[in-house]
């Protein structure tokens, strides 16, 4: 509503106030008091105390009410990693597939690390043999064994010459094992990323060392 504008002027000595005449001023005064105060009728600078504002939900100052870009970081609450729970951002204010990796730190132990990134690393113990001879070369593939990756570890003769298998004590060019992870790695909402060796040797005939099984989400 604008500035108030009494209907009566009312001058000593020069007119009657009839009761009419006040009652109309009164009348204009209660219009904009009375839930009729608009921005002009606001001082600029009044410098109104926010405690005079709602804090009642619903009554509170809505988002349509805050201009666009008008919050800067200084107006969020932060806290040090002690206080994270002060912190006034949180994961469910931001949207999904939404940060670019530039935005992301390069700076060490800031970085994403592998926990982080869903990626699974695990070392699995294996044995195999009794009458093995010569070890010339391991190796191990990447297999399946129903809906799950697998391994199959094996050692060959590499230059054509035999080794002695446990199984029958045959000479042949490959002995070997399938190994399962101890946490199954499903073929459709994994990736095997890597399969390698560690520790691998044979002793008393006996091929043994851990295959490392490295994996991360499809998607």
């Amino acid at each position: 509503m604008p500035q108030v504008t009494l209907p009566s002027t009312l001058q000593d000595g020069v007119e009657v106030a009839f009761g009419s005449d006040v009652l109309a001023n009164d009348e204009a005064l209660k219009s904009v008091i009375n839930g009729g105060l608009a921005d002009d009728n606001i001082a600029p600078g009044a410098n109104i105390k926010g405690s005079k504002l709602s804090a009642t939900p619903g009554e509170r100052v809505p988002s349509s009410c805050i201009e666009d870009d008008a919050i800067t970081a200084d107006k969020l609450k932060d806290a040090s990693d002690g206080d994270d729970a002060l912190r006034a951002v949180t994961g469910d204010h931001i949207r999904n597939l939404t940060i670019p990796k530039k935005k992301l730190s390069t700076s060490v132990n800031e970085r994403i690390t592998i926990a982080q990134m869903d990626i699974l690393v695990e070392e699995v113990p294996f044995s195999f043999g009794g009458h093995l001879a010569t070890l010339w070369h391991a190796q191990a593939r990447r297999i399946t064994n129903g809906a799950n990756w697998e391994a199959r570890v094996s050692v060959t003769s590499g230059n054509g010459s035999f080794i002695v298998s446990d199984a029958s004590g045959q000479s042949v060019q490959e002995a070997g094992t399938n190994q399962a992870p101890t946490t199954p790695i499903p073929t459709l909402t994994r990736r095997l990323i890597g399969l390698y060796l560690a520790d691998v040797a044979i002793v008393a005939g006996v091929c043994s060392g851990k295959v490392v099984f490295v994996s991360m989400p499809t998607t």
